[in-house]
């Protein structure tokens, strides 16, 4: 599988910068002899020359792996890197590169094998293309690689070399040597003097480069101030430059200057393979863990992660470690750092929490032996400064203390843990008081819990409440979500408390409890419609990911958040020892019922619950998690009264257009199913004589003098035969949007549903549309642009209503609402509605280009076996089944970035979508069509056939399965191929 390119001396300089730029003693001793490194954010690995200049990487990884999971990851990167690599050169013609220095750039820079071996990942760099034009491409590359590999001892060797001249790898290896490990610096290499003609144009940065180190190495030190290094040695052999020949673009421009361009254009890419690789690593069990720990405290701020752990493996001196990465499953092969030391062995040290309060860092954990374990806590201003000695929490009553935390809710803050309400072990409750400080507790102690019901009652002696963690709903409402039964078996299991609206938290009887396990691995222990696990026993003690740890940055409805979790893979005996820590996701399930019996205050409340995911991609969740028996929810409803949704995401906002039938109007939230609930903007009124507004399009497009604009397209007339499609634009997404133009699409006749993409080096357009002037069959359209408001014919028909299954309702027979996707392999779909939209026969299939088809050839289309998305059992594809809460799912958008196919995501996740349908049990009818948040994922190996027409009968290839929420929980199964 092809993930990116490098000619062999770009792999050998691969080889280099590796070289200088791992650990102390390195990981090579000249260009072919290897050496495992021992700071790989994968795992241990091997690099060496193989033939041909190939350059050969291994990483092995955790005994254990699964490697159905480690390839999906695989193909994943393969499409995310190929996307980018595309993006790259785009940006190149962007930001005005001299136009034959962007010639001398291959259309894909990287070319490499990625692929899965009995004991990990093999990634062999390819040497089989030579670019001798790119000489000013191996500084990009140096750079970039660096980045990857993190520069932990902060050396780059830069080498400019033309073809066929000898790799001095030994000469930079033996530089490092004289430099050794306690210098930083950079080392300019230019090899082999005298340049060819042919290079000249490549190495215009090369020559930019050095002039700005030769002319103002001070700013150029400065630049690099951040990353601890300084220029300190640059070394010419026999170097000849010729600088009449230096680019218009990088003349005269400081180093600085030329790395924020590289930055800009390469370190995405370089951010996404060491991502993808280091989510690999992780891949024991659903995103576990390959260390074993217990009671995970993770925090984010401001895109960094923090968690903190307990190491007792040198008796009497227990300590506490911090890790830091840029996302959960990054944190296990981070480096630790120490942050306190048991210099006084006060006992055993369980279970620290840290949290970010005003600026501070505040770690709390329980530390003695036996009946004496109370809670400590120690802080500081920084997690790289001394934290303060440990202080004990003088919390009320002084009785045993364990797995504390603190929050604030309602202008107050709190402190909530687990303890005896005596002296004696027989039951571990929840209580909580209030603080003056995050150092201070105040007033008496409260019971909020007790394992008092049959389901946490399972194992005891003692019977267990613990590992409190407070999050605030949708509502506003506080819960508490905490562990029960006993966490020496597998019968560990999380449940949910929650305050009602307006309650006392000190006050036990305005606490609801979840009717059973939300987390667990007993289903007899479960809530109704909560499933136990698939893959892991006793999950239990979890950490909801905040920021700063502030449950004031508990996530709105709509999300899969970041969850921390331990527990036992089923297959292990379940025993402390056999804990692991697993990087898992939850989100809020609305309409849920908690009830209780003879006590005081209401039996039932009915608000928010959790539900919790083993793996946060949603792979392993179980399912359930619906709320449905009580009515109160339908999974991936909006309630937004709206048809034809079109969303779009620009950077992490969210941005929508629809249009009530005279007006179009935009909305903007931080999520896809917030956008139901923000506030509409006008972007534009119709005037009379533009009436009947239909379905607009949101799409990023290039405009003149490759300006990059956002346009939107619409059908506006009689509602007849006078319905045409027109075009706006603007520079924002939601404003200033120009007077509309009317397209003049080939043979002018009724259309409707327009949007435009690009595909294999063209811009498209795809519309429905009738064939004459009269209304008996909407056909699917096609025809290529010049621009994004100018079309040149003619217009092809792609796909007519002409298979049973999309003729269940008609008079006309409809194929409408083209949306176009990129499929892992590259190959183009376009998904439409089918039958007719005023019924609940509606449904969404598939058109797949064939892959090297002709978009204008009919018969290169291959149109899927059935509906891929609908509401009727009769007309679904085989192997797909019917939606379970919507009727008549239909005119819908994938949810891309900037609207672009070239975002198209890979195989392996889920990813949001919106569409209308009408919600079951309400009459069909285009006034009660609603926005449904769902979500679509890819499906391999699905053949569609067709017969009777020329060309192959069958197909095989990539095909969608949509569903109605995107989380899974309600999806209707199916979808396998």
């Amino acid at each position: 599988m092809k993930s990116w390119r490098l000619g062999p001396s770009l792999a050998a300089l691969l080889v280099l910068v590796v070289l200088v730029a791992g650990t102390p003693g390195r990981a090579f001793q000249g260009a072919s002899a290897t050496e495992p490194a021992s700071s790989s954010p994968i795992g241990d690995f091997q690099m060496a020359l193989v033939a041909d200049g190939d350059v050969q990487i291994d990483y092995s990884m955790p005994a254990g792996f699964d490697a159905a999971l480690l390839q999906r990851f695989v193909d994943e990167a393969e499409g995310q890197n190929a996307r980018l690599s595309d993006t790259i050169y785009q940006d190149m013609e962007t930001y005005e590169m001299d136009a034959p220095l962007r010639a001398s750039i291959p259309r894909h820079p990287f070319d490499g094998d990625i692929s899965v071996t009995s004991t990990g990942l093999r990634v062999v760099i390819s040497g089989s293309e030579v670019q001798p034009q790119a000489s000013w491409y191996y500084y990009i590359i140096a750079v970039v690689v660096g980045e990857i590999i993190k520069l932990t001892t902060r050396y780059l060797c830069i080498g400019f070399f033309p073809v066929g001249a000898p790799v001095s790898g030994p000469v930079c290896a033996a530089v490092a040597t004289f430099l050794g490990s306690l210098i930083s610096g950079i080392i300019i290499q230019w090899v082999d003097g005298k340049l060819t003609s042919a290079e000249a144009w490549g190495l215009n940065l090369a020559i930019a480069v050095i002039r700005s180190i030769g002319a103002d190495a001070w700013e150029f030190t400065s630049a690099w101030a951040k990353a601890n290094m300084r220029p300190l040695l640059i070394k010419f052999r026999d170097a000849f430059v010729e600088f009449a020949k230096t680019s218009a673009r990088w003349a005269g421009q400081r180093i600085a200057d030329a790395l924020v361009w590289v930055a800009a254009q390469l370190t995405s890419l370089a951010e996404t393979i060491v991502a993808k690789l280091e989510e690999a690593a992780a891949l024991i069990r659903p995103n576990s863990i390959p260390t074993k720990g217990a009671d995970p405290s993770t925090i984010s701020v401001g895109g960094t992660y923090y968690s903190v752990e307990v190491d007792s493996s040198e008796p009497g001196r227990a300590k506490i470690f911090l890790r830091t990465a840029a996302g959960p499953a990054a944190l296990p092969t981070a480096p630790r750092s120490l942050l306190w030391a048991d210099e006084t062995n006060i006992g055993e040290v369980w279970a620290p929490e840290i949290v970010r309060i005003d600026g501070r860092y505040y770690v709390y954990f329980s530390a003695g032996r036996g009946s004496a374990h109370r809670m400590y806590v120690i802080s500081s201003t920084s997690p790289w400064v001394a934290f303060t000695a440990a202080q004990k929490l003088n919390l009320p009553d002084d009785k045993w203390a364990i797995d504390g935390t603190t929050f604030t809710f309602n202008n107050q803050r709190w402190f909530v843990w687990s303890g005896w309400v005596g002296d004696a072990d027989g039951e571990q409750t929840l209580f909580i008081s209030r603080m003056n400080s995050p150092t201070q507790p105040t007033g008496a102690r409260y019971v909020i819990s007790q394992p008092r019901e049959p389901w946490e009652q399972v194992v005891g002696n003692p019977t267990i409440n613990e590992g409190p963690e407070a999050v605030k709903d949708p509502n506003g409402q506080l819960h508490i979500a905490y562990s029960a039964n006993g966490s020496w078996s597998d019968q560990y299991c999380i449940a949910d408390l929650r305050l009602r609206a307006g309650g006392d938290p000190t006050y036990v009887w305005d606490w609801y409890k979840s009717n059973g396990c939300e987390f667990g691995s007993n289903r007899a222990t479960m809530m109704p419609e909560w499933d136990p696990t698939l893959s892991v026993n006793g999950p239990g003690h979890h950490t909801f990911v905040l920021e700063n740890g502030d449950i004031n940055s508990s996530p709105g409805a709509g999300h899969n958040n970041d969850l921390m979790y331990h527990a036992v893979p089923k297959g292990i005996p379940y025993s402390w020892d056999n804990r692991r820590r697993f990087a898992g996701g939850w989100a809020w399930r609305s309409g849920c019922t908690y009830s209780r019996q003879n006590v005081p205050g209401d039996n039932l409340n009915t608000g928010w619950s959790i539900k919790f995911f083993e793996d946060r991609n949603f792979g392993n969740d179980g399912g359930g998690g619906a709320c449905t028996t009580n009515g109160a929810t339908t999974p991936g409803r909006t309630g937004l009264r709206a048809a034809d949704p079109s969303v779009m995401r620009v950077g992490s906002t969210y941005y929508s257009v629809e249009s009530d039938g005279g007006n179009i109007y935009s909305r903007s939230a931080a999520s896809v199913p917030d956008l139901a609930r923000a506030p509409k903007a006008l972007i534009w009124s119709a005037p009379k004589n533009m009436p009947n507004v239909w379905a607009p399009e949101l799409v990023k497009v290039t405009a003149a003098l490759n300006t990059k604009v956002y346009a939107i397209y619409f059908a506006s007339g009689d509602g007849g035969a006078g319905q045409r499609m027109y075009y706006t634009w603007s520079n924002s997404p939601d404003r200033g949007f120009s007077d509309p133009i009317k397209l003049n699409l080939p043979d002018d006749k009724w259309s409707v549903d327009g949007t435009a993409f690009y595909f294999g080096s063209k811009m498209w357009f795809v519309w429905s549309g009738w064939e004459g002037d009269s209304n008996i069959e909407q056909n699917i359209y096609i025809a290529e642009m010049t621009s994004p408001s100018d079309v040149k014919g003619p217009r092809k028909i792609i796909s007519q209503a002409r298979e049973p299954w999309e003729r269940i309702v008609g008079n006309p027979y409809i194929n409408e609402a083209p949306a176009p996707l990129k499929d892992p392999n590259g190959q183009l779909h376009i998904t439409y509605s089918a039958n007719g939209s005023w019924s609940d026969q509606y449904c969404i299939a598939d058109l797949r280009l064939r892959a090297g088809g002709d978009p204008m050839y009919v018969w290169d289309w291959y149109k899927s076996n059935g509906c891929l998305f609908g509401s009727n059992r009769d007309t679904m594809m085989a192997g797909w089944d019917p939606a379970l809460y919507a009727n008549g799912p239909g005119s819908h958008s994938f949810v891309l970035l900037d609207g672009d196919i070239g975002t198209s995501p890979p195989a392996g996740k889920n990813f949001p979508l919106m569409y209308h349908a009408v919600p079951k049990g309400t009459a069909y009818s285009w006034a009660n069509r609603e926005w449904f948040s769902g979500g679509f994922g890819w499906r391999g190996g699905c053949t569609y056939s067709r017969q009777n027409v020329p060309g192959a009968n069958t197909d095989t290839g990539w095909s969608i399965k949509f569903f109605e929420d995107r989380y899974f929980g309600n999806d209707g199964g199916g979808g396998v191929c």
